[in-house]
């Protein structure tokens, strides 16, 4: 399985993710399935999540209700597929696109959560094109910022990391 962003919904997800830089920032991610490959047409940022350098907490009551009415607002083109959270520097201690145990225990166990994008903002060092990168990742510089994302999907018990692309 792949999994596919488009351009607006990357935007999203990666300036709700600066916008709280230094903060964890969750949200939610619809669009469909097509063969092989997740497409991605929506990110929705949690804006009443509570969130610190490490945890991003939400309201499941809260997130069921958007879950259940965007489908509709699209006349169901456009399902729940998942949810996008970032991981950010912490002083001189570069994130990573790796998902944490707490990160693998509530993708495992959140039922209708089919993948996860991680999205690791760092400190600007240099400028860096936007690309698809060899270890199925997508990076680039945006601002005073490196972004590196990263795409889980869930088979039966066991999480995945598998290739992410944006059109």
């Amino acid at each position: 399985m792949k999994i596919q962003i488009q351009i607006d919904p990357l935007d999203i997800m990666i300036l709700s993710s600066v916008e709280k830089y230094k903060s964890e920032v969750i949200g939610l991610l619809f669009g469909n399935q097509v063969f092989k490959k997740y497409n991605i047409k929506m990110a929705l940022p949690l804006v009443t999540a509570e969130t610190t350098f490490t945890v991003a907490d939400y309201n499941l009551n809260r997130v069921k209700r958007v879950i259940t009415l965007y489908p509709e607002l699209t006349n169901k083109k456009r399902k729940f597929l998942g949810f996008y959270h970032s991981h950010t520097q912490y002083g001189d201690i570069k994130a990573i696109p790796q998902m944490s145990d707490v990160d693998k225990e509530s993708f495992i166990h959140t039922e209708d959560a089919k993948l996860e994008i991680i999205l690791v903002i760092n400190d600007y060092q240099r400028y860096v094109e936007w690309a698809e990168n060899e270890d199925g990742t997508i990076s680039g510089t945006c601002g005073n910022y490196h972004v590196k994302i990263a795409g889980y999907i869930k088979q039966k018990d066991k999480i995945i990391r598998t290739h992410v692309s944006y059109y």
